[in-house]
């Protein structure tokens, strides 16, 4: 499999060892949108309150304060008569509403939030950015050990290439799942809200969101790109120096990509030995500059004519 642009190798399977680690190996190019995504996933995942700032959901009640939900709590801020403060680390499906309850009456309407999003709902947003995480992860390992300078690299580099790319696929299937489950989070929270001292809250997207739809679309551009190189093949391993292939390998011949593999025998002499009758059974179908071929012909009855 090789891409090139003018005289530069953008991607390319298998190339021949130049004496350096940068070998133009196609997985090295992938190594870096995947792992810019696995970090997006992780932080992501980290939100509030693990990482305060970090949100899923904002809820504004404008000069009442702002509320942040995460995947593991919330934070609250500029709340009038509270100072700034987060909840404890709890569960994907804990109850909130004990913990906003606490908050002042001007901003309760923030208590009945936490019912609007249930706890399996919670469960499943948290279950779905682990596993969103994991596949990042091996997908950046895999194109890690394909681009690396690593020992018989060579042999596998195209089979650890190939699995890099699936999971660059499954990647963004996991994050568009979780992408959209928290999707779903901000529209069952919009729901819900209420007026809060005469002024109706506004609720927004947080940085999360962004973050995992920059990550979303870095998998599946990556994976389109694949696909339209589908048509590049991996690079012969009798042409490899050094993997035991070589143009004058009498066991395994080399295979090319134009003729069929009886083309590819070496001719032989087999034709010029013989009787008469054996080369002319040989070269049957073609013109005989010596003798006539010898033709078996049977003639019908009904032929018309004399049969000498």
């Amino acid at each position: 499999m090789r891409k090139t642009a003018g005289p530069v190798t953008i991607i390319d399977t298998n190339p021949p060892y130049r004496g350096c680690q940068w070998d133009d190996n196609q997985a090295t190019y992938l190594f870096f949108p995947a792992f810019i995504s696995f970090l997006l996933v992780l932080v992501a995942s980290l939100s509030d309150p693990i990482i305060h700032g970090l949100s899923i959901v904002d809820v504004n009640a404008h000069g009442n304060g702002t509320i942040s939900f995460g995947t593991w709590g919330w934070c609250s801020h500029h709340i009038p008569g509270v100072t700034d403060d987060c909840s404890s680390y709890s569960a994907f499906g804990a109850s909130r509403q004990s913990q906003l309850a606490q908050l002042p009456e001007s901003v309760q309407t923030f208590a009945e939030i936490s019912t609007a999003v249930p706890g399996s709902y919670l469960i499943a947003s948290g279950i779905m950015h682990i596993i969103a995480c994991l596949a990042v992860w091996l997908t950046t390992i895999w194109s890690l050990a394909a681009s690396g300078s690593w020992h018989s690299k060579e042999q596998h580099a195209w089979e650890w290439t190939r699995w890099a790319f699936a999971g660059t696929f499954w990647s963004a299937l996991f994050i568009l799942i979780a992408w959209a489950l928290d999707i779903g989070e901000i529209a069952r929270v919009h729901s819900k809200v209420d007026h809060a001292g005469g002024t109706r809250p506004t609720v927004t997207p947080g940085p999360a969101i962004w973050m995992m739809m920059v990550a979303f679309m870095l998998n599946l551009v990556t994976f389109i790109v694949r696909v339209s190189w589908l048509k590049f093949k991996p690079r012969p391993q009798w042409t490899v120096p050094g993997v035991g292939g070589d143009f004058h390998n009498a066991i395994h011949p080399p295979m090319s990509a134009v003729l069929p593999q009886l083309d590819e025998k070496p001719p032989t002499w087999s034709v010029l030995s013989g009787s008469n009758y054996d080369r002319a059974y040989e070269t049957r179908g073609s013109l005989s500059l010596d003798e006539p071929a010898v033709v078996d012909e049977k003639f019908a009855i009904k032929q018309p004519g004399f049969a000498v």
